[in-house]
Order: structure tokens, then C-alpha cells, then sequence
């Protein structure tokens, strides 16, 4: 057996030496056929298959037929706007960022960070069922409430979140000029009351205050909203996904041991009673009866169970957000 590997060993180094070291020892190329050759044609080829890549998804099949069907079901219902309706459409005049009856006298405005835009598909729907139009509007990471601006938030570091402060501004001027029906304010709440939270530069910072500043914006946006005859809908936020879930769930379909993984751990709710933002909302209705609030958690969770997957389809497409599949399927429910 030895001497068997040991003579196709040697037969395979007097070939290799045969046909590819003598042939290029004596073949002489010139510098632009060394070139195209060692540099030209393997870009070209790597562009290519980057390409191939790009368009085919990563040749997902790869992984099986449940990875299939899982991007394919994401894909499906992936809306092509969604995304450029988040900090780009600050006047407000893209038609493409208008859901719901887009034809409706009801007129309604969405704002919010990016949990307000991954309602898209949840709001659409909703809309629809109560023939009203909905504008889309959202700034990333951004607590939409009239007065506040964020200090060292995300990459702004040592400066006020600028963009958000301005598009605020815009978002409740509006709300003051135009006619709607209603304003909907979706965000991350619990993750708002970091001591980040300032009216102005030069604020005192403490882990109380935010809380102080929030519930006096949290008013003068009933108050504005109230006032040009629109109704307050408040959106809370959905089970956020348990930690690591999202690529232990790709890492299991992946394997081909989907659900087979203890280490996905799918957490344990035990409701929101005790959180402030609940009873900061709970105090605003006693407050602002025309207020609405609506819970996605009512569809998503049952007792101490929330969902985490529709039919084996992940709801999350990262740590905080949902799949448009999943805001599509809580919209039906």
C-alpha cells in the first residue's frame, strides 16, 4: 500500500515536471501578456463570480431546501421601499413612502426610529382595513418628541444628534400645517431613557432626568398632535429577540439542525406591567382619552410564551427588528 502511494507520487511529480515546469521555463511572455495573465484575467474572473454571487443570493441553495425556503418566504414580502423612507424622505413628498388606502380621505402620518419602519407591512395593513392613507416618514435611532435632542448618541460623539433634532422640528410643523387624521409615534422605547436624553447642550445628565424630559415631550406631543385635530397612536414595542438568537437559528438551518440547538434560547416574557414607558402610556390615556395604543405583544406573545418564529420562519431580521414577513403575518391577526 505505501509503495503503491509512493510510486503515483513520483509519477505525478515527472508529469507535473513535463507538462507544466519545462513549457514554462522555455516560453518567454511579454510584460503586457504576464500581466493580462497573472493580474488582467484573474480580476475579471473574480468579478465575475462576485456577481454571480451577488444576483444568486450566495447560491443559497447551498444550505438546503429550508434555508431555501426561509429567504425565498423573507424575500417574498420584503418591501422595495421601506428602507429609502427612512431618513431620505424628509419632505414628505415621495409617493412611494404612502401605504395603506393610498386613495383614502383619512389621512394619517408614521413616525418614529427604525421600529416605526419595520411596521411597514403590520401599519399597511391596518390602514387598509380602516381605509386610511398612510405617510411614512423616520429618522434612524431617533426619539421623535418635540424638545428633545440626543447627546453621544451612536456615531455622534460629542455633539447633538443633529439630524434627528431637525427632522423632529419638521415632523411636528407639519403636523401643525397639514391635515391628518391621525399621528402614529412608533419606537425602541425602552431603550430611550439612557442619560443621552437632553433638551439642549450644557444639560445636567443623570439617570433620572431623561425620564423627567421624556414625560414633559411625551406631552407637548399630545398636546400638538391634539390641537390640529389628529388622534395620538403610540406604538410599543415588540418582544425584542433573544440574545444570539438570530444567528444561532441561521447556524442550526444551516446544519441542517434547525431547532436541534439548546443554545437558542427563545427567553421567557414576563409582560410589561412594571415597565415605565407602560405606565408613562397607561397615565397619558387617563391624560389624552383620544389617545390609541397599540401593542404588537398582544399578537406576538401568549403569557409568558412570545413568538419567534412563523411556521419555522425567523420574525427577526436582527437583534431589534422584525421581518416584513412577520409585520405582514401580526398585521393579519
Amino acid at each position: 500500500m505505501i509503495r503503491a502511494a509512493s510510486h503515483l507520487k513520483v509519477r505525478f511529480i515527472q508529469q507535473s515536471h513535463f507538462f507544466i515546469e519545462k513549457p514554462c521555463r522555455k516560453k518567454s511572455n511579454s510584460l503586457p501578456t504576464s500581466f493580462s495573465i497573472l493580474v488582467l484575467i484573474p480580476i475579471i474572473i473574480f468579478v465575475a463570480l462576485y456577481s454571480l454571487t451577488e444576483r444568486y443570493n450566495g447560491f443559497s441553495g447551498r444550505f438546503g431546501a429550508d434555508y431555501l425556503r426561509i429567504t425565498s418566504t423573507l424575500d417574498k414580502y420584503e418591501s422595495p421601499y421601506r428602507e429609502s423612507c427612512l431618513n431620505d424622505n424628509e419632505d414628505g413628498k415621495n409617493n412611494d413612502c404612502i401605504i395603506g388606502d393610498t386613495d383614502a380621505l383619512k389621512k394619517a402620518l408614521l413616525i418614529g426610529d427604525s421600529h416605526s419602519n419595520h411596521f411597514w407591512n403590520f401599519i399597511d395593513l391596518l390602514a387598509k382595513d380602516a381605509h386610511v392613507s398612510v405617510m411614512v416618514q423616520g429618522t434612524s435611532t431617533c426619539l421623535v418628541l418635540p424638545g428633545i435632542s440626543q447627546f453621544d448618541w451612536g456615531r455622534y460623539k460629542n455633539s447633538v444628534y443633529k439630524d434627528c433634532h431637525d427632522n423632529v422640528a419638521r415632523y411636528y410643523d407639519k403636523i401643525q400645517k397639514e391635515k391628518f387624521d391621525y399621528v402614529i409615534i412608533g419606537e425602541v422605547w425602552n431603550h430611550c431613557t439612557s442619560d443621552n436624553i437632553i433638551n439642549k447642550l450644557g444639560d445636567a445628565r443623570s439617570e433620572a432626568l431623561p425620564r423627567q424630559r421624556i414625560e414633559v415631550a411625551m406631552r407637548k406631543a399630545m398636546g400638538i398632535i391634539i390641537k390640529s385635530g389628529a388622534k395620538p397612536v403610540i406604538i410599543k414595542t415588540i418582544y425584542i429577540a433573544p440574545k444570539e438568537y438570530v444567528p444561532c437559528f441561521y447556524q442550526n438551518v444551516k446544519l441542517r439542525a434547525h431547532n436541534k440547538d439548546a443554545s437558542c434560547e427563545r427567553g421567557v416574557w414576563n409582560g410589561d406591567g412594571s415597565d415605565w414607558f407602560n405606565q408613562l402610556f397607561k397615565q397619558l390615556k387617563t391624560e389624552y382619552p383620544s389617545l390609541i395604543i397599540i401593542d404588537p405583544k398582544r399578537v406576538q406573545c401568549s403569557g409568558k410564551n412570545c413568538v419567534t418564529e412563523i411556521d419555522g420562519i425567523p420574525i427577526y431580521r436582527d437583534y431589534w427588528h422584525l421581518t416584513d414577513h412577520a409585520s405582514f403575518i401580526f398585521g393579519l391577526c
